[in-house]
């Protein structure tokens, strides 16, 4: 294995240099590293729109590399070469736009933190760090609202950010919306996270607004009015002759609620995904490219 030679001219291995340093908590030498790249990259994006394009700029150094590659074989781990690249991608200045918001966020320049998450958004609307940093940020400066839609956005785009259900209670118990924190504390409890914690705000919550725990049940109870449920009648079939039932979930719908009559497997290509019990509520959701299964509107397995 190579090492790789330091080559400060490399925008790519100051971007991997700088973040390793903060998380290393080397604040001070992070910072200075992560700006003078952020200044550059301004630089030479600027620079760009007079010359090359960011596309022939790969291109020419991709050739380049081809051109050369008996003269680079020092800069390569594992078979890869480390990109002496002029220009950042998109994503790598989302992401250093993240990090040099949590470095001014860490030392208490709140300002300049908000800057960078929001440029960060701006860059890359998908890259979720840059919100829940914001949100973050916000909820540390008593914005309340503002962490909230941030926050929210984050589980938008990636549901899986289930950590953050505890949080968003807390906040609207804040506010003052006991009826929102009612159920981002169950949706907390369902997944599972803070479980003992949130039973017990539930319980507290439900104690002085008992209509919430009716509302709960009857928007549980609309999610499924418009399900066509269907019942196989004759029970005498043998299993071999009906092995299995196919659940797909149409354009438009991402979840699909069920109930067997007795123990059943949940397959996907013969592998069991989640032994179920007969009679019991069971639904499947699919988001962002993810299948949640829950057993009684809690979340059991996640592929």
């Amino acid at each position: 294995r190579k090492i790789i030679k330091n080559n400060p001219e490399n925008n790519y291995w100051r971007y991997k240099f700088g973040i390793n340093l903060y998380l290393e908590n080397n604040i001070k030498e992070a910072i200075l590293v992560l700006e003078d790249l952020y200044n550059t990259h301004k630089i030479n994006t600027t620079e760009s729109n007079d010359s090359l394009n960011l596309n022939e700029s790969t291109n020419n150094y991709k050739n380049e590399k081809q051109n050369n590659k008996q003269d680079n074989k020092n800069n390569i781990i594992d078979n890869h070469l480390i990109k002496e690249q002029t220009f950042l991608t998109e994503k790598e200045f989302s992401i250093l736009c993240y990090y040099l918001g949590q470095i001014n966020f860490s030392i208490d320049n709140y300002e300049l933190a908000e800057t960078y998450y929001l440029e960060g958004i701006n860059s890359t609307p998908h890259i979720i760090l840059n919100y829940i940093g914001l949100a973050d940020l916000y909820k540390l400066k008593e914005k309340y609202e503002k962490s909230i839609k941030y926050y929210t956005s984050a589980i938008k785009k990636d549901s899986s950010l289930s950590s953050l259900y505890p949080v968003l209670a807390e906040i609207y118990e804040l506010v003052g919306d006991e009826s929102r924190a009612f159920y981002y504390w169950n949706r907390s409890f369902a997944a599972n996270i803070n479980r003992n914690y949130a039973k017990n705000r539930i319980n507290e919550i439900s104690k002085k607004n008992p209509e919430f725990i009716i509302k709960e049940r009857e928007s549980k109870d609309l999610s499924r009015a418009d399900i066509n449920w269907l019942m196989l009648k004759d029970y005498s079939l043998d299993s071999s002759i009906i092995p299995s039932l196919r659940i797909g979930i149409v354009e438009n719908v991402n979840k699909v609620s069920f109930k067997a009559g007795a123990d059943f497997d949940i397959k996907n290509k013969d592998i069991i995904l989640v032994e179920g019990k007969g009679k019991e509520n069971y639904s499947i959701e699919y988001n962002n490219y993810k299948y949640k299964i829950y057993h009684n509107d809690k979340l059991i397995k996640t592929v």
